[in-house]
């Protein structure tokens, strides 16, 4: 066999005439073989023999392509030669201890991605095609960011636990907080690891014990809002609107099991079954095997709210906000400015709020934002010795106790008991669930 590599350990190159590929004439083309870990690859060399000068190529050795009777091969000869010797064997061999075919492609010019800024573009396109345009968002920030460090222009090998280091100590130096470059960070590392087909491996990956490790941050402080401080903010006199609109949304989130306000503009009419909302969170839609619906039972606040803010016609979203927009592009941002503008109207709220000696009611007013509903649901709950399994469960956290595995989740009645444990009414101890809108 006159052109042929291996390392001896499962990864081997040859060249071999494909004779499935015949043509009228009975020439086959002639094709390069890469086999690794039994698994086999072809790549055109763009030429074709037939048989008899297959077979005369294959037994003459490099001097007998100037005799006659195969001085037509010796151009062949010569192309196959220079290709072999000077561009795949010094490719495979250079791959040898982190072979994979993807990261041949790139050594070859084979494939599209030949960069970490081809692989970040590649995988922005592929969320922007799939609708996940908050995750593509994030990726177009790292890659942003990582070209502002080193330009458009990023190889894979380039990626090295030196590199990583000074990256991060570059993020820090422009006032980056940590949980954000650990969020860049795996980020990056996602874009290595390519959905299980890695461009760096072996001890070329970089990251890991030993390597580098991403930092793990708690996040910036959350602050969990008592009962009183709560019915407070309900019973606030809004002035306006708009502020009243977001003040109502933010406790919808507070008294919905601490629901997500994506999730609450994303509601639709045909998601209340029986006094709940029946709905699959959007964070984890495309993220999981099954999709798990929750359960969110409709207390009287939140009815109110959906009486006063809602669709009049009972159709589409249960609140108009999204009606006119024409695409996901559109919905993600509208979300986003209307998150922002709760959150600055739910601090001037609680700025507001004073006991009776005039100090303020929520000292860390600046604090509270979108969040703090949800984080005050499950804070309050739990401190009313509610089980965690069923605040974990309401809060649609992927996770699930050993114990909730075993007598699996809580059913109607128990949702509503545990929930209008928010509203502490006086004197009445009935659960009023029933009356179904």
């Amino acid at each position: 066999m006159k052109y042929y590599y291996s390392n001896g350990e499962g990864l081997n190159v040859r060249l071999f005439r494909d004779i499935r590929r015949r043509d009228k004439s009975g020439d086959c083309p002639l094709r390069w073989c890469i086999t690794f870990n039994r698994k086999r690859i072809y790549y055109s060399t763009g030429k074709s023999l037939n048989a008899d000068d297959w077979e005369l190529f294959e037994k003459s050795e490099p001097k007998e392509f100037n005799k006659k009777n195969a001085n037509h091969l010796k151009p062949l000869f010569e192309d196959l030669s220079n290709y072999f010797n000077n561009i795949l064997e010094p490719k495979v061999k250079s791959l040898s201890d982190n072979f994979s075919f993807d990261a041949l492609n790139i050594e070859l010019g084979k494939s599209d991605i030949k960069t970490v800024n081809d692989a970040f573009n590649s995988k922005i396109d592929a969320l922007i095609k799939s609708n996940r345009i908050g995750n593509s968002t994030i990726y177009k920030t790292v890659r942003n960011s990582l070209e502002n460090y080193k330009g458009k222009n990023i190889s894979f090998n380039s990626i090295t636990v030196s590199f990583l280091n000074n990256y991060e100590a570059h993020l820090k130096a422009e006032g980056v907080k940590t949980a954000t470059i650990s969020l860049y960070m795996r980020t990056l590392r996602a874009i290595i690891n390519n959905d299980g087909k890695p461009y760096l491996k072996g001890d070329a990956y970089p990251f890991g014990r030993g390597k580098y490790l991403i930092k793990t941050s708690k996040g910036g402080e959350k602050i969990a809002l008592t009962l009183k401080q709560i019915h407070a903010i309900e019973a606030f006199e809004c002035g306006d609107l708009l502020t009243e609109l977001c003040r109502d949304i933010w406790l919808f989130s507070f008294y919905g099991s601490g629901i997500n306000f994506t999730d609450i503009f994303r509601l639709k009419y045909t998601d209340i079954v029986l006094g709940e909302l029946n709905f699959v969170r959007y964070k984890t839609r495309n993220t999981r095997n099954d999709e798990t619906y929750l359960n969110v039972p409709i207390l009287e606040p939140m009815k109110k709210i959906i009486k006063k803010h809602g669709n009049t016609s009972k159709g589409g979203y249960i609140f108009p906000l999204l009606n006119d927009c024409k695409n996901e592009t559109d919905r993600r941002k509208k979300i986003f400015n209307i998150t922002h503008e709760s959150n600055k109207r739910i601090k001037a709220i609680c700025r507001e709020l004073k006991h009776d000696d005039g100090t303020l009611m929520i000292p860390d007013y600046d604090s509270v934002n979108n969040y703090t509903a949800r984080h005050s649901y499950a804070t309050i709950l739990n401190k009313l010795r509610v089980p965690e399994s069923f605040i974990s469960q309401q809060l649609g956290h992927s996770t699930q106790t050993v114990t909730q595995g075993y007598f699996g989740a809580y059913d109607r009645d128990a949702r509503f008991e545990y929930n209008s444990l928010l509203l502490k009414l006086d004197g009445d101890s009935k659960v009023k669930y029933m009356n179904v809108i």
